[in-house]
Formats: structure tokens, C-alpha cells, sequence
């Protein structure tokens, strides 16, 4: 059996290496991204909690378990960088969490989300709670009640909070939050080939929400660029935001979700809840 050229270093590397595994594993992801060669696999590993949601479109949990093994193998090969090793690591505790308590996904509807979330809106806006309860509430709150974007659009949100800005000169960012006084906007940019193809602005209109908002740049903000960072002012990774999601879904809501679950409620509530801004809201969704 010819073996190419990261079968040959796998086997150099672990002389228990299961070769047929490990085809069947890189025929599926082959699949998943609709490529053809290994190279072009290892360019689409980019994006951990991506890659987690294309998986568990295609394929049962405990199959993406298997396949996170050969990314890692990928990985190793390609040298990739310590941080994408550490989040994909994270991909598979979530994903091994998920395999091992089922009943604990899956659960939570948007009406169950929504109630809640405006139920202590005006407890976290009179209380003082720590800056990451803040934080991930604050999190919550925006992708549910106003920009349902992807994950790696809200781990590059860059904030502008200038009382006299020109909006349409934002253009060199994917997604800008804009502070103009009491008054707030994503502004979402689209680029294809280095070239600027044109720019979405939507309002943010709740009262509730503008003064969570508020509250967050006046007693919490970290970081003068990015929207949501660590506690010491670190911009979160797409891995720091997935586990977020996870562990605050756990904590607040009583039962985990993830990202890719979330999405998946947000999509189903657009064509049960009658919202006059669902159009716009769909365009954030979309957003690529």
C-alpha cells in the first residue's frame, strides 16, 4: 500500500498509526469541505469551531470525535501554530461532552432563551455583576434580540466610540460596532478579492439593549480596539467565545449548548415569531 507524504511522516512519528483510519477520516473531511487533496484540507483548518459546525452538519458526534483526531494529525504535520492546536482541543472536549450528556443539548428554545434573557436584563443593568458574567450576558443578549452574525464575526468586532464619526468611511474592517453618544450600529463590510464590494449598517433600536451596551463601555470595557476580550483585555479567540457560549449556556440557562445549536434555534424562531426587522437580522446571519 503507497503511502504519500503525511501518511509516511504519521508512521515515522506513532509506529501504531492506523492507516485505513486515518483515509477513511481524510475521505470525510474531503467531504465536509469539498476538496480533494490533503494540502487543501490543511487550508481549511482555520477556523476551529467552523470546522465543528461543517462536521456535525454531516456526520454523528461520535464520528466527529474520530475526525478530530486526524485534524490534529494535520495539524502536527503542517505545523501549525500552538493556539489553533489548543482550540481544536476545545472542539473536541465540547464535542466529547456533547457525546457523553446528550440530553443536556439541544434542549433550550428561543422563547426559553428569549424570556430569560429579558427577565434579568434590568438585574444586571441595577446590579454589579463581574465583568465575564457581563460580558457573556451581554453576548447573549446581542446574537438572540439583535445580531445573529457567526462566531469569527464576533471575535473581530472592532469598536468605534467616537461621538462624531463618518460611518461610511469604515470600510476597512468585516464588522465595525460603532458608540456615536447614546447611540449604536454594526457596520458589516463586505470584501471579496481584496476589493470592497459594499457596506451594511443596522441600528440597534432597543432601548434594554443600548443600555446594556451602555453600562459595558462606561464600568467594563477592556480594550479601546476589540468589543469582546478577556478579563485582562485580551481580544477572545473563536475557541475563547465557543467555551463561553458552552459554559455560560450551562450555568445561566441550566442546560449547554453551542454556537452551532444556537444558530441552528435563531434560523428556526425567524418563521415562528412575527419580528419587523427579521430582514435585516437575516442579513447578519449571513453574513460571511
Amino acid at each position: 500500500m503507497i503511502m504519500n507524504k503525511l501518511e509516511i511522516f504519521l508512521k515515522k512519528k506513532n509506529p501504531f498509526f492506523d492507516l485505513p483510519d486515518h483515509r477513511t477520516n481524510v475521505k470525510r473531511l474531503c467531504k465536509i469541505f469539498n476538496v480533494e487533496t490533503i494540502d487543501e484540507i490543511a487550508d481549511c483548518l482555520v477556523e476551529p469551531d467552523n470546522v465543528m459546525a461543517m462536521m456535525l452538519e454531516k456526520y454523528a458526534v461520535k464520528t466527529c470525535i474520530e475526525i478530530i483526531d486526524t485534524i490534529k494529525h494535520f495539524l502536527t504535520y503542517y505545523d501549525n501554530t500552538s493556539l489553533t492546536c489548543w482550540e481544536f482541543d476545545n472542539v473536541l472536549d465540547n464535542l466529547i461532552d456533547l457525546h457523553r450528556n446528550p440530553k443536556q443539548y439541544h434542549k433550550l428554545t428561543f422563547i426559553d432563551i428569549k424570556d430569560k434573557l429579558l427577565y434579568f436584563q434590568i438585574k444586571f443593568l441595577a446590579g454589579e455583576p463581574c465583568y465575564t458574567h457581563y460580558r457573556n450576558f451581554l453576548l447573549f443578549n446581542l446574537f438572540f434580540l439583535e445580531a445573529p452574525m457567526a462566531l469569527h464575526h464576533y471575535s473581530n468586532i472592532n469598536i468605534v466610540n467616537k461621538d462624531f464619526v463618518d460611518i461610511e468611511q469604515l470600510i476597512y474592517r468585516k464588522v465595525y460596532l460603532v458608540k456615536k453618544k447614546h447611540d449604536y450600529c454594526f457596520v458589516l463590510n463586505r470584501w471579496c478579492n481584496q476589493k470592497f464590494e459594499g457596506q451594511f449598517i443596522y441600528t440597534i433600536d432597543n432601548d434594554n439593549i443600548k443600555k446594556l451596551l451602555g453600562k459595558f463601555f462606561s464600568h467594563y470595557s477592556k480594550n479601546i480596539n476589540y468589543f469582546l476580550t478577556t478579563r485582562s483585555g485580551k481580544p477572545m479567540s473563536n475557541g475563547n467565545i465557543a467555551n463561553t457560549v458552552v459554559n455560560f449556556s450551562r450555568s445561566f440557562f441550566g442546560k449547554s449548548t453551542t454556537l452551532n445549536n444556537i444558530r441552528k434555534v435563531w434560523w428556526k424562531y425567524k418563521d415562528e415569531v412575527y419580528d419587523p426587522d427579521i430582514e435585516k437580522k437575516l442579513i447578519l446571519y449571513k453574513f460571511k
